[in-house]
């Protein structure tokens, strides 16, 4: 195997795409280390980074010749063999080489200009002969073959310099990029005396105008109102453009709540938790479609699918950047699986898979009444205790479980438990988890008189550790001691379980995440809907009750639920309130005023809706005036109104509003101070020098969970970013880096509650005044969600 790559890929010049198959004819004539002509330059023009690669070469008497052109790069290789013998002995050699001339002209100047930057463009000269030359070096840019030197403001295009044996000289030209994006040719033409040389690259003129995203949501709950306004599309600005506007309510009804619930799939060689995980959302959905028969009857309207999860939608107007364009294109057709599925949305087979789970898992106990993880294996404490959790659970929601199977595990754990206290929160978490499992089975039972016996000195033993607990915990210990009659200290738990919460009036009542929020205890959306159903149960009128539904629809609204046992626990209990509030009965009417239009739009309870209820206007319709609506709802459901605006500036942003999503840029001067280095903020319209490092901060500031967010942080031209390699990064928040010319891409698959600082460094390359758009956030899964931050002017000298 032979490679040849270029060892130096002069970061700070721009990179052009291979010309496949250029001759270089002439090049040894127009000063390629033979003799001197005065023949016309050749524009060099192909940089390609690898010169040549052959995986397979073959040798013949212990020789093997290659031929190839070497790339117009004027720059060192590195020539690499690699060689294998037939009995597989292998052996390696490498070699340097360089492409050079005796007098060469190199052309330096950023990969692009915004429309209106000021700049350089810079000819590199190279004497490499032992005599003095003078040399005559010009600019020509072109577009689409005709001359465009004057669009850039180039007073003089030829420029001359003396050079002395062995010098390298630069010379260079100030200019100003035109409106208008196009693509242009810069070219440089050196002579010097019978030497000559030339270098051709592409130009690219970016719009300085961009496409930012206002938007605002609201959340509706029974007889309400709403008013929205985008107020950054009111400040004056002639040279704002509003692309498109977007009204949108999406009303969260009982077959679009179902209809997030993930299919299972059939695993082949299933453990006890599979099977657990696979038993439990089956019995609480085959519950739910008995309590619901109008239900049962209403999910044939949702449309078949043949993956885990449900498509995206994907032709949403208010996405700013296409599917296609991140990691997420083929996830956003649902989730695949290469091995079968249950289909959930389908009444009869979801009972049938019941019963068979049900089945499997009385096979997978032990003679003791203890679980193993797999069939065959050995007793496990913690197993067991998740099997009972798992009935318990399918108990809570009114299905039946089976007596002898619960009786014998719970035997087990009242034996087994008590020599696993600790002090640490692991078994506290344990202690709890127990009580609440040991105590969720009916009194009368022999077991569960042990159980709740056992049951109090674990609740007692974890009051003396109450600092480590959780709020999943607290809750557990509630529900535990009111089952065992106390229920003062029930109170008391549940009330310290509350403590915790915060309050939004768009995601709803929500907990942080805690400090190992990746334990299973510490499942946002199973969490909520366990917290959910302790309050419904212990405090049926609490005022709390709402804002829980509500963070738990509008979670599902920016995420994609992915564990069938969570989702199953959490619609029931949605559907449970929705019962409750009669949402499951009667639908919502909405009047809606936006701009000059009055709309009315009805929403039967059982109705299916592939899409949100969403009205546009684009291009000329969508003035100022639309900018701003009234939603009005009648009914006991709840509903999330939107107004998404899309437009364009050349005006330097400001940060958006305070909203679900926001993201703030700061850029920073890196300077040395001593040993160490300090961070010394710019602003607009500062200055920078070449060679500088500078350090960009992105804060994003998340008030709910999100899935799929992509932010859009455009370069200036004239920086270079010091990481040019793509890759996952996993400081403070795991992300996808995409460094590109123009700007960087960062993708997060996974966006929590909280604020976090991403950051990465650029150095000027290029003296000039840079304009830099602003940061984009959005998300890709709800796109109604998404802000910006300023944009930003840096001098360059």
């Amino acid at each position: 195997a032979v490679m040849a790559e270029a060892m130096d890929s002069n970061a700070a010049m721009p990179q052009s795409s291979a010309v496949a198959g250029r001759a270089l004819d002439g090049m040894a004539g127009s000063g390629g280390g033979g003799a001197p002509t005065t023949s016309a330059p050749v524009v060099r023009s192909d940089f390609s980074e690898t010169a040549y690669f052959k995986p397979q070469l073959a040798i013949k008497k212990g020789f093997g010749r290659i031929n190839f052109r070497m790339p117009e790069r004027l720059t060192g290789w590195q020539v690499a063999v690699t060689a294998l013998t037939a009995d597989v002995k292998r052996g390696k050699a490498s070699a340097q080489v360089q492409t050079r001339k005796d007098f060469m002209a190199r052309l330096e100047m950023p990969r692009f200009f915004r429309e209106g930057d000021s700049g350089v463009i810079k000819a590199v000269l190279h004497n490499e002969t032992d005599t003095e030359l003078k040399a005559q070096v010009t600019l020509q840019l072109e577009k689409e073959g005709r001359p465009a030197g004057g669009l850039f403001g180039v007073k003089d295009a030829s420029l001359q310099a003396d050079m002395k044996p062995g010098e390298v000289k630069a010379v260079e030209w100030e200019i100003a990029a035109p409106r208008g994006v196009a693509l242009y040719n810069a070219r440089i033409v050196a002579r010097a005396a019978s030497y000559s040389d030339a270098e051709e690259r592409e130009l690219p003129v970016l719009a300085s105008r961009q496409r930012l995203i206002a938007s605002q949501i609201k959340s509706l709950d029974g007889n309400s109102s709403a008013a929205l306004s985008l107020d950054e599309l009111k400040s004056r600005d002639d040279s704002r453009a509003i692309e498109s506007l977007h009204l949108e309510v999406d009303p969260q009804l009982a077959l679009s709540v179902l209809n997030s619930l993930p299919f299972l799939v059939n695993y082949p060689y299933e453990c006890t938790e599979q099977l657990v995980n696979r038993y439990v959302p089956l019995a609480i959905v085959n519950r739910l479609y008995a309590q619901y028969p109008g239900l049962s009857e209403a999910v044939r309207k949702i449309p078949a699918r043949n993956t885990v999860t449900p498509a995206w939608e994907r032709d949403n107007p208010a996405r700013m950047m296409a599917l296609l364009e991140t990691p997420w294109e083929e996830l956003s057709r649902g989730q695949k699986s290469g091995l079968p599925l249950t289909d959930m949305l389908k009444p009869a087979l979801v009972a049938r898979e019941r019963s068979s789970a049900l089945e499997k898992l009385a096979s997978y106990q032990m003679e003791n009444g203890a679980f193993p993880w797999f069939p065959g294996g050995r007793e496990d404490l913690y197993m067991t205790l998740y099997a009972l959790e798992g009935f318990a659970q399918a108990r809570g929601y009114g299905v039946p479980v089976p007596e002898d199977i619960v009786r014998k595990a719970m035997a087990y754990v009242n034996g087994e438990l008590p020599r696993r206290l600790g002090g640490d929160e692991g078994p506290v978490s344990l202690m709890l988890y127990a009580s609440y499992v040991m105590t969720a089975f009916p009194k009368d039972w022999e077991e569960s008189q042990a159980g709740f016996e056992n049951a109090r000195q674990w609740l007692d033993y974890a009051a003396r550790h109450i600092d480590v607990m959780t709020a999943y915990g607290k809750a557990h210990a509630a529900l535990a001691w009111a089952r065992l009659g106390d229920r003062k200290k029930s109170d008391d738990y549940l009330a310290r379980a509350l403590d915790g919460a915060k309050t939004d009036p768009i995601s709803g009542v929500y907990w942080a995440p805690e400090k190992i929020a990746w334990l299973w205890y510490n499942d946002s959306v199973e969490k909520h809907a366990f917290l959910l159903r302790a309050l419904v149960q212990l405090r049926p009128q609490d005022p709390k009750i709402a804002g829980m539904v509500q963070w738990l629809l509008f979670n599902r609204k920016g995420n994609e639920w992915k564990s069938t046992r969570a989702s199953a626990g959490a619609i029931y209990s949605l559907l449970e309130v929705m019962k409750v509030r009669g949402a499951l009965d009667k639908g919502d009417s909405y009047s809606i005023n936006w701009g000059a239009e009055k709309i009315a739009a009805d929403v039967g309870a059982q109705d299916w809706l592939e899409k949100p209820l969403r009205w546009s206007r684009y291009g000329a319709d969508a003035s100022a005036a639309y900018a701003q609506a009234k939603v009005a709802k009648n009914g006991p459901g709840l509903a999330f109104a939107t107004l998404t605006g899309i437009y364009s500036t050349e005006q330097l942003a400001q940060d958006s509003p305070a909203g679900m999503l926001n993201v703030r840029r700061e850029y920073f001067l890196r300077v040395k101070k001593g040993a160490d280095y300090a961070l010394q903020p710019l602003k607009s319209g500062d200055t920078v020098s070449v060679g500088d490092q500078v350090e960009v901060h992105l804060t994003v500031n998340c008030r709910s969970q999100f899935e799929y967010v992509q932010l859009k942080d455009p370069r200036g031209a004239g920086f270079e970013a010091e990481t040019l390699n793509s890759g996952w990064q996993w400081d403070n928040l795991s992300r996808y880096e995409e460094p590109r010319d123009s700007l960087s891409n960062f993708f997060m698959p996974w966006l929590p509650h909280g604020e976090y600082v991403l950051n990465y460094r650029i150095r000027p390359t290029t003296p000039g005044t840079y304009r830099i758009g602003a940061a984009v956030i959005q998300s890709m899964y709800a796109p109604e969600f998404g802000a910006h931050s300023g944009g930003m002017m840096l001098n360059v000298k």
